[in-house]
């Protein structure tokens, strides 16, 4: 637990970071906010209480169910048959790939900071992948990936208070 929760740490650390010394300034996400506020919005999200129950939702629930599907299911089968790396390679890879996409949508293109902000996913989702190797539990991979999720949500909602 004690690795999980520093990895969570160091991911939050390096997200919020990234976000104050580069991201929040970077022309590349100067339409993030308003694709932030208009997402919400339709969700019926208005509110800084409701924005907070989403965002525990996607911490807490989401991360969980990542986890089983990324590390238990996909890492859990390729491990059967592959090393450690070659397993743990291939599936933050697919994690990291679906992220593409979402990434994209809220940058207004898939461009250069989409895909670096992808590839993050792939390392964090190989971290993950090791501890889950480490333990045989996914509570170490889904308590760094909740600490990871809800610093994005920090981020959003910095970027929901710029775009509403």
């Amino acid at each position: 637990m004690g690795l999980a929760l520093a990895s969570g740490a160091a991911i939050v650390a390096f997200a919020v970071l990234a976000w104050r010394l580069w991201l929040a300034a970077s022309p590349a996400l100067a339409q993030a906010p308003a694709v932030v506020t208009a997402r919400l919005a339709s969700f019926g999200i208005h509110t800084a209480p409701a924005f907070l129950l989403l965002a525990a939702f996607y911490s807490l629930f989401h991360s969980g169910l990542e986890e089983y599907y990324w590390r238990w299911f996909v890492y859990g089968r390729l491990r059967r048959r592959l090393p450690f790396a070659g397993a743990a390679a291939l599936s933050s890879l697919a994690f990291a790939s679906h992220h593409v996409l979402v990434i994209g949508e809220f940058l207004g293109k898939i461009g250069p900071v989409a895909l670096l902000a992808s590839a993050s996913v792939a390392v964090a989702g190989f971290l993950w992948a090791g501890l889950y190797e480490r333990s045989g539990r996914l509570a170490g991979p889904w308590i760094s990936h909740a600490l990871a999720d809800a610093a994005l949500m920090w981020i959003g909602f910095q970027m929901w208070r710029a775009g509403g």
